[in-house]
């Protein structure tokens, strides 16, 4: 098998090119070429243009439909979350641990560190946290 190697095609450039960055004056046949070239160049730049123009339009709708998919995707993957399935007696539980403890005989003295939470905190969160934490009784009796 023979390996042909081809050159590539020959590029068709005008004579006036020649003319190109040199400080030759173009005589009056070459000037209309130029004239004739400038104006291919400008519908050829102008073509370009639509294309990019098009293109940008393009990508943007892409982008959109991009961001639109993922939130899509997350809305569907935090359905699936676990925190969703566990019952209200559990979240509810959970909310009172969370509660700042005190100390049996000095009622105004927290002995644990969660000095920030407050019984709204949870409510915070989604409307389910919220109906959990205002049906929760033990979470607001000792409301300072």
């Amino acid at each position: 098998m023979e390996s042909q190697c081809q050159s590539p095609p020959a590029l068709d450039i005008p004579p006036v090119m020649q003319l190109l960055h040199t400080n030759r004056v173009p005589t009056d046949v070459q000037k209309r070429a130029i004239i004739n070239l400038i104006q291919v160049q400008e519908a050829m730049r102008s073509d370009v243009e639509l294309e990019r123009e098009e293109l940008l339009r393009g990508l943007e709708r892409t982008s959109q439909t991009l961001v639109e998919v993922s939130d899509m995707i997350s809305d569907l993957q935090a359905t699936l979350s676990p925190i969703k399935r566990m019952p209200d007696e559990i979240l509810a539980l959970i909310f009172e641990h969370s509660l700042p403890v005190r100390s049996p005989n000095e009622p105004f003295t927290v002995l644990s560190p969660s000095r920030n939470f407050a019984p709204i905190r949870p409510g915070l969160v989604c409307s389910s946290w919220r109906r959990i934490a205002h049906a929760s009784p033990r979470l607001w009796c000792n409301v300072d």
